[in-house]
Formats: C-alpha cells, structure tokens, sequence
C-alpha cells in the first residue's frame, strides 16, 4: 500500500475550505483515505483523477455568485462591526462571525462597499467618537478607548484623517 502522509489529506482540505469551496467534507475524505489503499502507481493515479473529478465538480458553487455572497454575509459584517467596534477587533474576528477566510471576506468586503474592513471599522468608530465628543465630557483618551482604540495616537491619527486634520480637541471646540 502507498502512504499518504495525513498532514497532506489536511492540507488538501483546507486549502479547499479556504477558499469557500462547498466541499462534502465525508465523502471527498473518504475518497482521499482511499488513496493510501491503493497498491500500484496507476491504481493511486485512477484514484486521484477520480478525487480531482469529485473536486472539480464541487468548484466554487457556480450558481452562488460573487453578488450572492455579498447580499449574503456583507450585512451581517456590518451588523457585527456596528455592535462590536468598541472591542479589540481583529479582521479575523470579524470573518469569524460569518465563518469565512479573513482575506477573502476583505475582497468581498472591499468589492461590495468600496473600502476595506478596517477602514470600515474605523469609520464607525470615528463616527461615534464624534457623537461622544459633542454629546459627553470624556477625555479624549476615555473616548479613544471607548470606541475600541487602546493607543490614543492611533485614535488622534485616524480621526485626522478623516477630518481634514482636525484633531478630536478641535473638532470638541468647533461642535
């Protein structure tokens, strides 16, 4: 029998999960098992054409499109970074919530709204920090760290910015 060493199999199938293939994970497993079962080079050939048949024809759902996806978790993006900013967000905490590949949901992120998930999740808190400027007394490092920036030069930074350089004590003044 041909041994398959099991950190391939692994690797065979996350890098297909990965990519958010809908792979049926048993049974494309199963197939990969038999591999190792095979005793000659053209059996353990036949067995891999057969793999690569059962893959191919699970590519990325084709009738799923790039906009479907979008429609699909973009929403719920937005909704878990609007009642998660605050936190110490990762963009692969983010992708968690909709258990996708951090890179891939920052394409779609990107592809659908025109900016990146971190420029995102620094609008929103920007956009709080403001409310809390205008509307509280809060230092401007309670605020920074109030909306999720544990580094107030961060905070100062992004919110220059995006405020033509208005810094957060003279955005409070001018408001």
């Amino acid at each position: 029998c041909i041994n398959i060493p099991p950190p391939l199999v692994a690797n065979l199938v996350g890098e297909l999960w990965s990519h958010n293939w809908n792979i049926r994970v048993e049974e494309t497993l199963s197939y990969i098992a038999g591999l190792s079962q095979q005793k000659t080079l053209e059996e353990l050939r036949s067995k891999m054409c057969s793999i690569m048949e059962l893959v191919f024809d699970l590519q990325p759902n084709q009738p799923v499109s790039e906009k479907e996806y979008s429609d699909k978790y973009i929403p719920t993006v937005i909704d878990y970074i609007n009642n998660n900013y605050f936190k110490d967000l990762t963009i692969a905490d983010i992708a968690s919530c909709v258990d996708l590949n951090p890179r891939y949901l920052g394409e779609l992120f990107k592809e659908a709204s025109g900016k990146t998930l971190v420029k995102y999740l620094n609008t929103v808190r920007i956009s709080r920090s403001k409310q809390l400027l205008t509307e509280t007394t809060a230092t401007i490092k309670d605020i920074a760290a109030k909306i999720g920036y544990n580094d107030i030069h961060a905070f100062i930074r992004h919110f220059k910015a995006m405020n033509h350089g208005m810094t957060p004590s003279e955005y409070r003044e001018s408001h």
